[in-house]
């Protein structure tokens, strides 16, 4: 009885889509142009997609006004399938077996997908933290000229104010906007709001450091193979992908694109200075540096693993 009911479910789903191509009479959904099977009526292909039923409340499904012999919904009441059975006048439901699919859990090295704006990183895994391997170009470009504001708004700074220098090299952030309008180390601030992303704290940025050899060679091992003015590239064997965004200036101005690449951290040293990372073309040393906060700089999201 089971596999005859799963029967009339999969000829239910298959006759719920419309999107067709019809050959003699015969229904076809696909991607790849080709004519349904001979055999078949309605033939479905798919590799990534599935078919919805209509989903109704369990209220909803008894009020249908004489529902056909076979008529499949999904109950969103208690979560399963019913067919009707016009021999006995009742919704019957559809037994599910003990099988499960779980969808694909998400891990480090994976590419992260904002769900603000739908843009892609790319992650990497170093100790126990797994970093965005991209600068976070999140927001809505603002000249340089101007202060960014606590207005519900992100706002980002692109290089000579050309949203081309974002997608490039990601935008640059005020400490208090990156942050969110909080000082909490750590916080979430403007990173992707699933997942677990945040911040990273000053001693995070020194235990990366730590992870790739520590301060004198760290650069070496985190700045991108190009980019990087008279040939201060580095190998990016531990995957950062650094790239020498420049910054922007106190007074609105953008400097050093090609030369260095700065990251802010979530740890202020006072109420208008905070602790941020500093890459240079010069040499391969992971700076420690003591910022103004309303510098424009580069931002990197970090989650735990």
């Amino acid at each position: 009885m089971n596999n005859i009911i799963r029967t009339l479910l999969f000829l239910a789903i298959m006759a719920s889509a419309f999107i067709a191509l019809r050959v003699a009479g015969q229904v076809a959904i696909n991607t790849d142009g080709n004519d349904p099977d001979s055999t078949a009526m309605l033939d479905v292909k798919s590799s990534g997609k599935g078919i919805l039923l209509p989903r109704l409340t369990e209220a909803q499904i008894a009020a249908i006004n004489g529902p056909a012999d076979g008529l499949i919904v999904y109950n969103i009441t208690d979560d399963r399938f019913y067919f009707y059975r016009a021999s006995v006048a009742r919704w019957t439901e559809i037994a599910s077996g003990p099988a499960t699919i779980y969808p694909s859990l998400w891990v480090c090295g994976m590419p992260l997908t904002d769900p603000r704006d739908g843009k892609i990183y790319e992650t990497v895994l170093t100790g126990s933290l797994c970093w965005m391997a991209e600068n976070l170009n999140a927001g809505t470009r603002i000249d340089g000229i101007t202060d960014q504001s606590d207005n519900g708004i992100i706002e980002k700074y692109c290089f000579s104010d050309s949203e081309d220098s974002c997608t490039k090299y990601g935008g640059f952030y005020q400490w208090d906007e990156m942050m969110d309008y909080v000082t909490i180390e750590a916080t979430e601030g403007i990173c992707p709001p699933t997942g677990g992303w945040r911040l990273p704290s000053q001693a995070e940025w020194a235990q990366l450091s730590l992870d790739l050899g520590g301060d004198p060679v760290a650069g070496e091992f985190m700045k991108s193979t190009t980019g990087w003015y008279a040939g201060g590239n580095g190998n990016n064997s531990g995957g950062f992908n650094a790239l020498p965004s420049g910054y922007r200036n106190t007074d609105g101005s953008f400097l050093n694109n090609t030369k260095f690449a700065t990251h802010w951290s979530s740890t202020q040293s006072s109420g208008t200075t905070a602790w941020n990372r500093h890459l240079s073309y010069e040499d391969n040393i992971f700076h420690e540096n003591n910022s103004w906060k309303n510098y424009g700089l580069s931002v990197r999201c970090v989650r735990d693993e």
